[in-house]
């Protein structure tokens, strides 16, 4: 039986050892397994000593696939590199959403022997079969590869059909994880893609339209998961509440079969209304487990949240927080500044949004507002392009890109916008709160006092919504640096 080795390469900003696990990897070595192969998955970011790992596990297999968003590209080429020189004669493939969206660019690296550019459960077992000698490259659909120097890509290949994969095969998450599943949070996949129009996601670019898991076959994955004795899930699709009667049935088996899982998702603030989403279904969500739901709230502008094509308003995001204090299921906003043609008042509408949804739900979690990181996405990227911000054409310089956005995010990178500063002292009370909670465990006394120092500067900016002579900033990039150690 032949092995494939499948690798989930670290984000430099994500702790070691999280409790979050990959979906995409899953389900790929999933498909490969019911098609008789044997996988091994690696997930970086849980393996102390992830190298000597892969050291051990490429000597024996027939391919290695490396998924990578933009964020995972320095740890993913690292892995390469440590791949070729063990031996280079093992095929390197690429997937995730960096090479869906620029396939040419991942494959021109010397790294990477096949670049995939669609979902990766057909094209990884064909790939297989390729390496064994069964099928001819050029004949496998959603790929790029290299053939006498020049680049060459196929056609794209068919959205999966969910409902061919019998089962996840949990046993590929690492032993660590298995032994101990309280403390992970397991993902759970029901469907993929979505329907809607925002200007900054990459199901606009790649087409990906939703379908979703027969519920019967989602069932059956939280029963295994029950099985395995995980306390905590996320359903992980892009979209999951869009089917209002699945959302309805899978809620009300999970409270009839007494799952008692802790569960997380993400929502549209526009689905909380009468006819999809309504207090019925609510109260579902709460009593099979529902503790948090995440909702894209971006922008406190009405005008900043049409030009991003979010198709939502701000009275319906403080609307949704209403009802979750209702209900009692606690929501997790995230915010956005740096769009091209925001102006000082759509942030400070923006600043103001976050105090009223914290007034209205204090158990309300806000991300941000974090500076517009231009990372591969729809329109809002290709605007960012027009208005001179330079793309990066190789995964080197995309590394670069990533590196430099670790140190610190400015709103100096963004050509369009005129008063950086007030960006960056804005987005520096979102850092603030964590550089307390991450670096007060420090057992140094200097930068405790340097984390409190900043955090107390940060809540006085905020409430005075004063946001000149930014001399914190220095403050804060070092600590950033010092928490990624870069």
């Amino acid at each position: 039986m032949s092995k494939v080795l499948l690798i989930n390469p670290m984000i430099p900003t994500m702790p070691k050892g999280t409790r979050c696990l990959s979906t995409g990897l899953l389900w790929i070595g999933s498909y490969l397994k019911q098609n008789d192969y044997e996988v091994k998955m690696i997930d970086v970011r849980n393996e102390e000593n992830y190298k000597n790992l892969i050291k051990r596990e490429v000597d024996k297999s027939l391919c290695v696939g490396v998924t990578a968003m933009t964020a995972q590209i320095p740890n993913a080429l690292e892995i390469c590199n440590l791949i070729k020189e063990k031996d280079s004669d093992t095929p390197i493939i690429w997937g995730g959403i960096h090479p869906i969206l620029f396939p040419e660019g991942t494959i021109n690296d010397e790294m990477v022997d096949v670049s995939c550019y669609g979902e990766g459960e057909y094209v990884m077992l064909n790939l297989a079969k390729c390496f064994e000698g069964y099928i001819e490259l050029d004949k496998i659909n959603g790929i790029a590869y290299k053939k006498d120097g020049l680049i060459k890509l196929t056609k794209p290949e068919k959205d999966f059909n969910m409902d061919e994969l019998s089962s996840v095969s949990w046993d590929l998450m690492d032993e660590s994880i298995l032994k101990k599943p309280e403390k992970f949070e397991f993902p759970v996949h029901t469907g993929r893609g979505c329907c809607h129009r925002c200007t900054f996601c990459h199901n606009v670019i790649s087409g990906t339209k939703y379908r979703h898991r027969d519920t019967g076959m989602i069932m059956k994955d939280l029963e295994d998961l029950k099985e395995l004795g995980a306390v905590e899930i996320r359903f992980r699709d892009d979209n999951f509440f869009i089917d209002k009667n699945m959302v309805e049935r899978i809620t009300k088996e999970m409270i009839e079969k007494e799952m008692g899982f802790m569960w997380y998702g993400s929502m549209r603030v526009d689905y909380l209304r009468e006819g999809h989403i309504d207090m019925k279904i609510m109260k579902y969500l709460k009593e099979s487990g529902c503790q948090w739901l995440a909702f894209g709230a971006e922008s406190g502008s009405q005008k900043i949240l049409d030009i991003l094509k979010k198709d939502i308003t701000v009275e319906q995001t403080i609307q949704s927080a209403k009802i979750c204090r209702e209900v009692g299921i606690k929501p997790v906003y995230s915010f956005i500044i740096g769009i091209p043609e925001e102006t000082e008042d759509d942030i400070m509408m923006s600043l103001n949004l976050i105090d009223k949804l914290k007034k209205i739900c204090p158990d309300a979690r806000i991300n941000g507002p974090q500076i517009l990181r231009v990372y591969p996405s729809g329109e809002l990227y290709d605007q960012c392009k027009k208005l001179g911000w330079k793309e990066p054409k190789t995964l080197k310089e995309w590394k670069d890109e990533v590196i430099k956005d670790m140190a610190y995010v400015t709103a100096r990178d963004l050509p369009w916008v005129k008063n950086s500063d007030l960006l960056d002292a804005v987005c520096n009370t979102s850092f603030s709160n964590k550089s307390l909670n991450v670096l007060i465990r420090n057992k140094k006394p200097l930068l405790k006092l340097l984390s409190l120092m900043v955090f107390i500067d940060s809540k006085i900016r905020w409430k005075s919504r004063f946001f000149g002579l930014p001399f914190d900033i220095k403050l804060i990039q070092k600590l950033r640096r010092y928490e990624y150690k870069i």
